[in-house]
């Protein structure tokens, strides 16, 4: 009679463990790489793609990320698709917790089957947050 209970608890030592593992491996995966500047911004421009404004605006320090992600989700509504394509990231300038990137990209957007192609240059600033990057404005 012991032993079935220590059987019992042990699958559930394994169970609880693996539960653990997924969970966290889950949140490790919803963000991207936000330990350098340059991390932060490929990160937050590729999550576009997936037309998520809440991981969009995980990215972001909280009142711009609060604004982002209304923008985005207006947004995202009328595209079908967003496509990212040549994506360049350059660091600009890092002095302390602070730091700017210069991102060139275009945006190849699907709406009801018309495709349109916006190529974009912009200056982004950012700012660390326990060993983290985040942007710390909107566009």
């Amino acid at each position: 009679m012991n032993w079935k209970r220590i059987i019992v608890i042990g699958i559930v030592v394994i169970i609880v463990l693996w539960l653990g593992i997924t969970c966290v491996s889950k949140l490790g995966s919803g963000i991207g790489n936000t330990n350098s500047p340059e991390g932060a911004v490929k990160s937050t421009i590729m999550s576009f793609e997936g037309k998520d404004s809440a991981k969009v605006a995980s990215y972001f320090t909280p009142i711009p990320g609060a604004l982002m992600a209304h923008r985005v989700d207006s947004m995202f509504t009328n595209f079908d698709s967003i496509d990212i394509q040549n994506l360049r990231v350059m660091l600009i300038l890092k002095e302390g917790s602070s730091a700017r990137v210069e991102a060139t990209y275009d945006m190849v957007v699907t709406v009801n089957g018309a495709v349109d192609t916006q190529h974009v240059v912009r200056t982004i600033k950012l700012v660390q947050i326990d060993k983290k990057w985040y942007i710390n404005e909107a566009f």
